[in-house]
C-alpha cells in the first residue's frame, strides 16, 4: 500500500489513470475507496471517487489484507480484464453449444449486452465475430467427424448444427476449399 492516510501521496500519474479509466495501468496498481471499502482496477468505469478517499495498493493481496473487497464491475480479483473474461466465457459457451441454433441476439441476451456491442467486443478480442466463431467450431467438428467416423455427410451436417445438407456442404467448401466428401477421401 502506498498511502495509508493521505491522498497527497497518490502519484499524479496514478490519479490521472483512475479518472481517465486508463487500462494501461491495470496490473500496475489497484485503488481502493475508503468510504466503501471496495478496490478496483484503474480502468474501472465506476463513479469517480473523491481523491481524499482513495488509497493505492500495489497488489490485490494488499487490498484484501486491508479488508477491501473486489469491485463487482471491474473484477480486479480475476486474471483477465472483465471484457476479455466475458469473451472467454462466450467462446467457451459457443464451443459447448455450437451445434444448436445460435444468433447474435441469443448471445447478447445470454450475456446481458446489446448485439452491436457484443459483436464489436468479440471481434476486437477474438479477431472474428461470434457467428464466425460458431462457424469455425462447426467446421472443426465436421472435419473431425469426417476423418474419424463413418457418418454420412448429411448426418455430420446435422450433428454440427446445419439443418440443410446443401448449406453445410457450401459452408464447408468455403471454409476448407474442399467438399466434405472430398475432404474425407483426401484425409483418410
Amino acid at each position: 500500500m502506498i498511502n495509508a492516510d493521505s491522498s497527497i501521496n497518490i502519484p499524479s500519474s496514478y490519479w490521472r489513470a483512475i479518472i481517465k479509466n486508463d487500462a494501461n495501468f491495470d496490473g500496475k496498481f489497484f485503488y481502493g475507496v475508503k468510504t466503501t471499502k471496495i478496490f478496483c482496477r484503474p480502468s474501472c468505469k465506476s463513479k469517480e471517487p473523491y481523491r481524499r478517499n482513495v488509497v493505492i495498493f500495489q497488489s490485490k493481496q494488499d487490498a484484501i489484507a486491508q479488508h477491501f473487497r473486489p469491485c463487482k464491475r471491474c473484477k480486479p480479483d480475476t486474471l483477465l480484464p472483465p471484457e476479455e473474461e466475458k469473451v472467454r466465457e462466450m467462446s467457451q459457451w459457443i464451443q459447448t453449444h455450437f451445434s444448436k441454433p445460435i444468433t447474435l441476439e441469443l448471445l447478447a441476451q445470454q450475456y446481458h449486452t446489446s448485439p452491436s456491442h457484443l459483436q464489436r467486443l468479440f471481434k476486437r478480442i477474438q479477431g472474428r465475430s461470434p457467428l464466425e466463431e460458431v462457424r469455425f467450431r462447426r467446421i472443426e467438428k465436421a472435419k473431425e467427424l469426417l476423418t474419424h467416423t463413418d457418418l454420412s455427410v448429411t448426418d455430420i451436417g446435422l450433428e454440427v448444427g446445419y439443418t440443410h445438407t446443401s448449406y453445410f456442404i457450401t459452408t464447408f467448401k468455403r471454409a476448407t476449399g474442399l467438399t466434405p466428401t472430398f475432404y474425407r477421401k483426401r484425409f483418410l
